[in-house]
């Protein structure tokens, strides 16, 4: 019968010390160290904006609005 080995802070896992790591073309030069990127000229395609054309007080006034109702059971 064997034992089951346990896992801790004394014995860590082997998975966790893995990391995960995303590369893309032109992250690293031809010698592997890292190029500086210029986060402000970049495209950000998956970043999203949403703006609201609402005035803070009456889109406070709504969520109190719907609170009461979720409250009160309606």
């Amino acid at each position: 019968m064997t034992d089951k080995i346990r896992w801790g802070l004394d014995n860590p896992h082997p998975f966790s010390q893995m990391k995960t790591e995303l590369i893309w073309e032109g992250k690293y030069d031809e010698y592997g160290n890292r190029r500086m990127v210029d986060i402000a000229g970049c495209a950000m395609p998956l970043q999203k904006i949403e703006t609201i054309d609402e005035p803070a007080s009456r889109a406070t006034a709504r969520i109190f609005q719907v609170l009461e109702r979720f409250c009160n059971g309606e």
